[in-house]
């Protein structure tokens, strides 16, 4: 038999996707060894600012675990809760800042971000919450202690995370299930709908 006769086992069955979605969650949580824990999100307020289209806040999450990251919390002006919410995670850049279209040290904001990566604001506009979030190794949250080896922060993040039994997807995705939880905390209206960009 050939390898090009053989059935992928977490092939996508269009006919069973919740059941395909679930064994590949599953299998890839396993895979990157991500553990679903129960959790309680704390915040910090920042600073907080609005324009005409929306409120911003920066608040820093921890979850009473040691892990302690900053986001953007930011409403659409006009919108009435429950609010339909987008998860943003920037990807390779310079951070979050980029979402809401300020500078990285002052937080001033500028015209443009590079590329169209002001995802936050394209949310706002669409009717949208957004909850910005610094991914780990990536903005705010880059190494600041150890020298780079590699020419990319997240080749040394990533190595850094298996050497204590860990991998740095896991870790992300674990960033986003703190930032869920916040969500749920903090939204008295209970949470809408969610996505993630």
């Amino acid at each position: 038999r050939s390898a090009a006769q053989n059935k992928p086992l977490l092939s996508f069955n269009p006919q069973e996707p919740i059941e395909w979605q679930s064994s590949a969650r599953k299998k890839l949580s396993e895979l990157v060894g991500y553990q679903d824990q129960l959790i309680r999100a704390e915040a910090k307020n920042l600073w907080w600012a609005e324009d005409k289209h929306a409120i911003f806040e920066k608040i820093q999450i921890s979850d009473g675990d040691g892990r302690v990251f900053p986001v953007y919390k930011c409403y659409p002006k006009g919108v009435k809760p429950p609010y339909r919410w987008v998860i943003c995670l920037q990807g390779h850049s310079s951070g979050m800042h980029n979402s809401i279209g300020v500078d990285f040290d002052a937080e001033e904001f500028v015209t443009e971000s590079i590329g169209g990566r002001d995802f936050a604001n394209w949310c706002i506009k669409n009717g949208y919450a957004a909850l910005c979030i610094e991914q780990m190794s990536l903005g705010e949250r880059n190494e600041k202690r150890l020298e780079r080896t590699s020419p990319h922060p997240c080749h040394d993040a990533a190595m850094h995370a298996l050497i204590l039994g860990k991998t740095l997807m896991a870790e992300r995705m674990r960033d986003v299930q703190i930032g869920l939880e916040f969500l749920r905390q903090s939204e008295p209206s209970g949470l809408a709908t969610v996505g993630i960009m």
